[in-house]
């Protein structure tokens, strides 16, 4: 692996077990003004990782792959979600796994805040 990373690589290979070979990397909302550091974190996670197509899933068990392989997914629906995959994964041809909370869907921001409050502090 190239070890002149940027220093938010750096630090995700920090948290990874030193055998580790295949992860799934789970992301929710990300804001507009951190679109060019999640592109950095994927531009570098690309010299060392095999994005594999949630479709293909299975290819997270093969052993004949070059390099480790990465599955991208994104929990809750956040419209940043969509954003992101169009501006900065699409190019790339990188495929990723959403899982959308149909509940939120419409909602307003304060809706949703009092959704979330209510369903799971109370």
């Amino acid at each position: 692996m190239n070890l002149k990373k940027s220093y938010l690589v750096r630090e995700f290979f920090n948290f990874l077990p030193p055998n580790k070979k295949n992860i799934i990397l789970t992301f929710h909302h990300i804001p507009k003004n951190n679109f060019r550091l999640f592109n950095k974190l994927i531009n570098d996670l690309e010299k060392d990782f095999h994005f594999i197509d949630p479709n293909s899933i299975s290819d997270l068990f093969r052993t004949d792959l070059e390099r480790p392989k990465i599955l991208i997914t994104f929990d809750d629906g956040f419209r940043s979600n969509l954003e992101v995959f169009k501006d900065i994964l699409m190019p790339k041809n990188i495929n990723a796994l959403f899982f959308i909370c149909n509940n939120f869907i419409g909602l307003k921001a304060e809706n949703a805040e009092n959704f979330c409050n209510y369903n799971f502090y109370n």
